[in-house]
């Protein structure tokens, strides 16, 4: 006669903790795969950001009346990077706004910074 109180996982009792399993490992691949992305979004960002900023000390290491609407040459850190520079001349002071653009994962980026220069008198 066989011992009734011997207890074992069934097949499907198995099967079942394996698909558990599964979906839960799914769900967390999924989530480390959108951080990674996110990561390298942020890095990206952070990159455009520093360029702006310099590119912003170079104009203002430099003369009011060279301070002009141009395409500044590429850092190279940013894939398919550009930066512009538009400046708009309003009395005596000069609005700057750095426009960096880039392309990530296959889709366009930009990051804007703006100031204002004034003429010393």
């Amino acid at each position: 006669m066989k011992n009734k109180k011997t207890k074992a996982f069934t097949l499907i009792e198995l099967m079942v903790a394996i698909s558990i399993l599964a979906l839960l490992a799914t769900g967390l691949l999924t989530a480390y795969t959108a951080c990674v992305f996110l990561n390298l979004s942020n890095l990206n960002l952070a990159k455009a950001a520093n360029n702006a900023q310099f590119v912003l000390e170079e104009l203002a290491s430099s003369s009011y009346s060279s301070i002009t609407t141009q395409t500044y040459p590429s850092f190279g850190n940013l894939k398919d990077e550009a930066i512009a520079v538009d400046v708009t001349e309003i009395a005596n002071k000069k609005e700057v706004l750095v426009e960096v653009g880039w392309t990530e994962r296959n889709r366009d980026h930009n990051f804007k910074l703006f100031t204002v220069f004034h003429e010393d008198e």
